[in-house]
């Protein structure tokens, strides 16, 4: 399964040789496309894949500004319990990577509505219980701090990032220059921008 996933992932970033490209914060976005965050804030998006045979998760995080150029890219394999409590993982990584990183104000993305619902409402399940109460600790970290449901084809660079990190022994901060990354995002933001003019 982690093989298959990973051959995806080579498959699509690995197609073309392109720089970023940047999408206007204005531009009039469909529901469903990518769309970047109004200046000064950060985007990221992060999604996580569990396999319930093995127990074995990935996760993938990006943060891009407000013309989509790429500024953190993150992946980690890790052993989890359930797919939901796989992408709660994911949330609160990211949420230290940022910090890490010095952003303040930054708009979360996550395409699991169960746990956008429990982070906004403040209460979580038993399963993600600490994982859940850590992210709201962490919120604190921020000057702001939004958490937002996308649909599935808004997060395919993270959920791509996710699928390749199944077979991670260790985290990776990739850098941003990545010819694979940027092409990734390409595509993303490509596809953004041909169903605006469909």
């Amino acid at each position: 399964m982690a093989e298959m996933a990973f051959n995806e992932f080579s498959e699509v970033c690995f197609k073309s040789n392109s720089v970023p490209v940047a999408v206007s914060a204005r531009s009039p976005l469909p529901p469903g496309g990518w769309s970047p965050p109004d200046d000064p804030f950060v985007k990221v998006s992060c999604d996580a894949t569990w396999v319930k045979k093995t127990n074995r998760g990935g996760l993938g995080i990006i943060i891009r500004d407000h013309i989509g150029i790429p500024l953190h890219a993150f992946t980690a394999g890790f052993d989890g319990v359930s797919s939901l409590f796989a992408k709660a993982v994911a949330v609160g990584t990211w949420l230290l990577q940022a910090a890490k990183c010095g952003f303040s104000s930054i708009v979360v993305e996550s395409d699991c509505s169960n746990l956008i619902c429990q982070i906004n409402s403040k209460s979580f399940d038993l399963e993600i219980i600490g994982v859940g109460f850590d992210i709201l600790q962490l919120q604190g970290s921020f000057a702001t701090c939004f958490f937002s449901l996308v649909p599935r084809s808004s997060n395919s660079v993270a959920d791509s990032l996710a699928r390749s990190a199944l077979s991670d022994e260790s985290p990776i901060a990739w850098p941003v220059t990545s010819q694979w990354l940027i092409n990734l995002c390409n595509l993303d933001v490509t596809a953004c921008i041909d169903s605006i003019y469909q």
